[in-house]
């Protein structure tokens, strides 16, 4: 709800400041307001986004945007994740959405100090802090992330997925599934 809200506020004031721009250097041809590259990009984010919270019965969603040679690394390195492709992440997504129900991911909500979305325009990369919540038969999941995303040129499609996780609560739910797995084997 947070997400949809904030990127609804964000395309908002773009559509006024892109407004404000076109009347003031076009006086004689009004035309339609030019989406900027930064409003590309945060609608990539919230595609990528709804693409978790829905993936679809075959979970393409959560590769929808990304381009076909799109890797996803999850860090830190200690936690011992492998690079994935999108078909790879998408059938990690599997495994994990049969313990964990209800699902949803969305940004974080910010300090006083701090920006829950950062978009570097010239690069194409955008920085996310992100939450999640779901549900196991354990009790309920919760994890906090920092994705980097690296869009490309168009700002339309995601070439790459940097997820910065929480290793404690990481660590902590695959205990809990361990013990999962001992109780239902």
């Amino acid at each position: 709800m947070y997400t949809t809200k904030f990127l609804t506020l964000l395309t908002v004031l773009n559509f006024f400041t892109m407004a404000a721009v076109s009347s003031s250097t076009s006086k004689d041809k009004p035309g339609p307001v030019e989406r900027s590259l930064r409003q590309t990009l945060l609608d990539t984010v919230n595609g990528y986004i709804s693409g978790f919270n829905n993936p679809g019965p075959d979970l393409s969603g959560v590769v929808a945007l990304r381009t076909p040679d799109c890797n996803q690394r999850i860090l830190p390195a200690n936690l011992g994740a492998p690079p994935f492709t999108n078909e790879g992440y998408v059938a990690y997504s599997r495994r994990l959405r049969t313990i964990i129900t209800n699902f949803e991911v969305r940004i974080s909500p910010s300090g006083e100090n701090e920006a829950p979305i950062v978009v570097d325009e010239q690069a194409r990369i955008v920085v996310l802090s992100l939450a999640s919540t779901g549900d196991t038969p354990l009790g309920p999941y919760a994890n906090e992330y920092c994705i980097t995303l690296a869009m490309t040129s168009d700002g339309k499609m995601i070439r790459e997925v940097t997820e910065f996780i929480d290793s404690r609560a990481t660590a902590e739910f695959l205990e809990r599934v361990g013990t999962l797995t001992l109780l239902s084997g």
